[in-house]
Formats: structure tokens, sequence, C-alpha cells
């Protein structure tokens, strides 16, 4: 059975052909590519490659055409060195999983992918079967159906053998005996557990907030009551302004009722969007028949028995019949803090998804992993997918993605990712309003670190490929909005090199004739020496000749950027020469009784710690226009800004420096 991956989303799905349409966030059949399946863990292989963005490790002679972990392509992995198989534990093991949502789901899916003896128990609180949970705005403006919100169907759970218990919940994890106790009473034994019950919709202090017809939207049956509402009410109010927010505003006024979206900021969406694209979608949802109220704090909720109205801390009263707080999410951290796990906003887990608990693991919205916490449905997919392959014997890890938002209910594209608000200087921004949306760039040290699009749907695919792969964008050459564009729809040449084995040998080639004008230049020193001029002609011809090849081939490969970002890299190889490189080699030659190399990495050693300061002086001053010049050492390489009395190295007279 063939796989296929949303470009907008990240979700696979499984068949002979991509769907329609993604039932999570409705993009088109167009947006799919082919998602290669994970091979058996157990099969064996002559190498492995490692995923740059995730750490998964594939087992093969060549990297996979797409990452089954999160998603990038196959110019994302690099060989693995390690030499340790990818083999899989298949002895019989108890899984526990608590919680239906995707993290859990796909958690169970994948260690049965890989262990055909595991006892896999998913333990869900929802009656209803594991379903699309971000699609339940989708289902409020009837754009699907409450069958369609199913991932599964029941047979599903069969086929794989995974004990489903739906509508019960887990009150108690008991480390010492490894067992899990249900609400009911009942307790399961397991040998490792996975945390993955989500998170829960959080309500501020509000009074009035218990009032009949106030409500918050996380499950399928919350989504239903709102749909039974519908036929009866004329107005709506929203408070809390983000995606799920947004859509749910969009949703209902899709269906005809007047709806209020309350924002305590100064523009919507101030995570993920700037003012500029915030006024934008703001004049879009007024098209569509939601009234946006920013800096409104919502001091009450009014009435008797239920919601009549919500009262602004300006003392302004709306009047409404259905009040929907949209606030965001909270980790449902209560039954790990109950077991004596580390929580903080929520549950602590490392690269291997493991919390503080011996065998006891998490994933999905539940989690913080590294002071973030994601709440994103990609990521709670391969959070799960992660933990499983640890669960079973792998050795995954989970290294981050870049933050991204798509909104997928209002009808608009809207697109935004990474950093868009720059902290200081260092950061280059392209803006450029189309007539169907915004375009907006932010671009340090030559890479797209965010940005936001609305309106162009396949422009959002390639920045999110740009940031996942950090293509380089000088902004000297890319300097507009157009360019960079161009760079990212056309893939220029510089691009597709760098996507290519050629780009490999470039820089081999690079360094090949790099090391031959050095070399040359030496034997053209030593014919003088000798006498023999027409050898050390011809020595220093080719030097120059391979110095030639040597420049191209660093400008075919891309790695001539601008003149900051090249007095950094010359910085960074200094710092590592003198701190790293050198002083390594000093104790091998100190072993091996050689002296006079000794002396020679000594030397280079400290003029690197040299060129390293004159290097970060040239950084912090690049915009200085007095002229400097240098003083160069012929014994040991020793750079001064004057001329020294003596070498402060070697002890080489000051006369002797060579002026630059």
């Amino acid at each position: 059975m063939k796989s296929y991956r949303c470009l907008i989303c990240g979700y696979i799905h499984v068949g002979e052909n991509p769907p329609q349409n993604c039932p999570v966030c409705d993009a088109s059949t167009e947006e799919f590519e082919i998602y290669e399946e994970k091979p058996e863990a157990a099969k064996l292989s002559t190498s492995s490659w490692r995923c740059l963005n995730c750490e998964y490790v594939h087992d093969g002679s060549n990297p996979p055409d797409v990452c089954p972990v999160c998603g990038v392509n196959s110019d994302m992995f690099e060989p693995h060195s390690s030499g340790q198989k990818r083999e899989t534990s298949n002895e019989p093991i108890k899984i526990v999983i608590v919680g239906g949502g995707i993290a859990g789901l796909s958690c169970a899916e994948e260690i049965r992918n890989n262990s055909d003896k595991a006892e896999i128990t998913l333990i869900s609180a929802d009656e209803a079967l594991p379903y699309y949970r971000l699609n339940l705005t989708r289902y409020l403006a009837k754009e699907t159906d409450r069958n369609s919100l199913t991932i599964y169907p029941e047979s599903f759970y069969d086929e794989k053998r995974i004990k489903l218990i739906s509508g019960l919940e887990i009150s108690e994890v008991q480390k010492d005996t490894k067992e899990v106790k249900l609400s009911d009473g009942t307790k399961i034994a397991y040998d490792k557990l996975v945390i993955a019950n989500g998170a829960h919709p959080f309500v501020p202090p509000i009074a009035g907030k218990e009032l009949k017809n106030v409500i918050t939207v996380r499950k399928i049956e919350d989504a239903d009551f709102i749909l039974e509402k519908m036929d009866q009410i004329k107005s709506c109010i929203c408070i809390g302004a983000g995606i799920l927010g947004l859509e749910t505003a969009g949703a209902i006024a899709k269906n005809g009722v007047k709806v209020t979206l309350l924002e305590g900021s100064d523009w919507l969406m101030p995570r993920q969007l700037n003012k500029k694209a915030a006024d934008l979608l703001t004049k879009y949802l007024k098209e569509i028949g939601v009234e946006v109220r920013v800096n409104s704090k919502v001091q009450e909720i009014i009435g008797d028995n239920e919601c009549k109205g919500v009262k602004l801390s300006t003392g302004e009263v709306l009047p409404t019949e259905l009040v929907i707080i949209t606030a965001g999410v909270r980790p449902n951290t209560h039954l790990a803090r109950k077991a004596g796990l580390e929580v903080n906003m929520g549950v602590v887990v490392n690269n291997q998804m493991k919390t503080s608990g011996e065998d006891i693991y998490a994933a999905g919205d539940v989690t913080e992993h590294y002071g973030t916490l994601y709440g994103l449905w990609n990521v709670a997919q391969f959070q799960g997918k992660i933990a499983a392959q640890n669960l079973v014997g792998m050795n995954s890890e989970f290294g981050g993605v870049p933050r991204s938002n798509v909104l997928k209910v209002l009808g608009l594209d809207m697109f935004s990712i990474g950093e868009f608000m720059p902290k200081d200087g260092s950061y280059y921004q392209y803006e450029k309003e189309t007539q169907d949306g915004y375009i907006y760039f932010v671009i340090r040290d030559g890479k797209i670190v965010g940005s936001i699009i609305i309106g162009d749907k396949n422009l959002s695919i390639k920045v999110k490929q740009a940031v996942e792969k950090g293509m380089n964008f000088p902004h000297e050459i890319y300097d507009d909005v157009e360019n960079i564009i161009n760079k990212l729809i056309n893939k220029t040449e510089e691009t597709k090199m760098s996507e290519k084995k050629t780009n490999e040998n470039l820089m081999a080639a690079f360094a090949g004739e790099s090391q031959a004008n050095r070399k040359y230049l030496a034997f053209a020193k030593k014919a003088e020496a000798e006498g023999k001029m027409n050898a050390a002609k011809l020595f220093r011809a080719a030097a120059d000749a391979e110095t030639l090849h040597a420049m191209k081939e660093l400008e075919l490969a891309g790695q001539i950027n601008s003149t900051i970002e090249n007095l950094k890299d010359a910085m960074a190889g200094e710092t590592h020469e003198y701190k790293e490189m050198y002083p390594e080699f000093i104790e091998v030659a100190k072993e091996e009784g050689e002296k006079a190399a000794i002396g020679a990495f000594t030397f280079a050693m400290k003029a690197e710690e040299v060129h390293a300061r004159l290097y970060k002086e040239a950084i912090d001053n690049i915009d200085n226009k007095e002229e400097v010049f240098y003083y160069l050492c012929p014994v040991c390489g020793n750079i001064e800004k004057f001329v020294p009395e003596k070498c402060s190295i070697c002890g080489v007279p000051g006369e002797k420096f060579i002026k630059y």
C-alpha cells in the first residue's frame, strides 16, 4: 500500500492514490507527494543515513526520498557512521498508551509496524473512535461530516491487534508496580508506558464562565453542541483570537450567525503575524462576516442562568446568545505530576521522548521538549512515532521542527513560520503586498529565519522547505522580494548545484587545488634555491593556475558569500584551528618526539589566535571607512596592525614584516 504526505500540514495518507482533499488542512490532491515508508527495522543494511533535522537514522545504501519521521527530503540526510544496525527488539512486551489523539494513535501504529509481538493497549477518554481533532472547525463550517472525522474504522484496531479502550480515563500511574488505574477502578499492567493525553482548553478566570451556553471547542461533543445552537441563535462571541478562535469564528459566520471576535492584544495573532499581515487578516474577516475587536479585555460574562452578553473592561456590554472561549490550551500534566514525573509547563521529555520516569515516555501536546510547547498536529504525530521507535529498541531522536502555522477554514491561505519580529539590526526584512495577499521574509546570516505568506499556498510550501533546509539567501544578491521568490520557485543554478553530488565534488576539488597551490609554491622556492629557474617558473605558473581553479570551484559551490559572512566564516575556521586542531597536533608531536613539528604547530596556533581576533575586530567595525594597514611576519604568519619592534610570536625583527 502506498503512502502520500501533505506538503502543507504533514498529514500522511495511506492508499493507492492521494486523497482529493487533505482531511486535515483541505489541501488539494496536487499538494501531496509520495511518502516512502520506513523499511522493516530488522532488515540488515550495508550503511545508514541520519536525518539532519530530526536525527532519524535510515538503514540502506541510499537515503530515503522523504524522512518518514519529519518529512524532509533526501538531501537533508548525511552518512551515519556509528555502524549500529537499526534492529528492533521483537520480544513480547506490554505497552500502554494513554490518550487517543494523533500522538497516541501514531505511536500505537508505529509500534505495530516494527514489532509483531508487542501487546498494545490504547486508552482514550473519548467515546468516539480517534478522530481528526483539528478538523472540528471544518465540521463546524459544514465542510466535512461527522463520519469523515474518524481517522481509522474500528476494523483497523482489530487488524493491527491494538486493544482500544474508549470512554475511560487513567486516574493514576503506579510506577512501583508498573500499573495504570482506570477511572472505573480497573488496573492494567505495563512494561512501558506512553503518556499522550494531550491538552485541555484554557478558560481564563472570567466571572460568569460557568453560565449555560458558554463553551470551549476541544471535543467532538463540543462541536455537536455548537452546531445544534447555530440553528437557534443569531449572535455569538468568541473570546480569544488565536488560530482556533479565528477558525471557529469563520466557521460560525459561514452558517449565517453574527460573530464578534475579541482579542486583548493590539492586533490579531501577535505571535504568528506582524501588524501589516494582521491588518490584512482583519479586513478579510470583516468581508466574511466576522467583526474583530482588538484591545478588548473581558471583565465578565453576564446573565442569570444562561449568558446574555459580555461586559468589557471599558464597561461596554456586547449582547450575545452564545460565548465560545478559544483562549488556547494547556497540557494535561495532572497525571504526570501525580506520578512524580518532572513537569514544567508540560511533561518534560528528551530527544527520545523519555520522561524522568523509568520506562515512561510522553508524546504530543502534553510534552515540553527543551522548553518548547509545540501544540501542533504534525509534531504530535512525529513525536508519537519517535517514542514508538525507541520503545521497540531503536535509537531515534526528535530534534525539533521549525514552528509554522497554517489557517485552514477561512478560505484564505495564510502561513507563518519562524522568527518574523527582528530583535536587532542583524536581520534583513523584505515585504510586498500583492493583488491576492502579502509576502514577508526575514533573513539573517544569509538564511530565511521567518516568513509570513498570505494568498500563495505554493510559495508557502517552498518557504517551509527553505527554512527546514537552511537555503542560502545572501542579501547583497537577493535584495528584494521578487529575487527571493525566483530563487524559491525557479530554483537557481546555485540552488540546484547545492542539491547534487556535484557540490561535494566541487569542495573536494577546491581542497585539492588549494593544497597543490601551496605545494607548488614550496617546490618553486626549492628550485630557486638550487638554481633551477625554469622549473621554478613552471611551479609558480602552475601554482597560480591552481589558484584560479580553486577560486572558481569555491564560487560554484556557493561558498563565497557577503563580506560579513565571509569574515564570520574565517573567524570560525581560525578559532577551530587554534582551540582544537593545533593543540591536538602538538600533543601527538610531543608523544612522537617531533620537535620541529612542535615548533611549527605552536607558531601556527599562536598566529591563528591573532587572526581570529583580527577577524572579530573587522566584523565589529565592518562599516568603518578609515583605512587600516596590516603587517605580516614572513616567518610565523603573525599579523599586526602596526610595525612591531620584533614579532611577538617568533621574535623576527619588525623591519622584516610585509605591509598590506
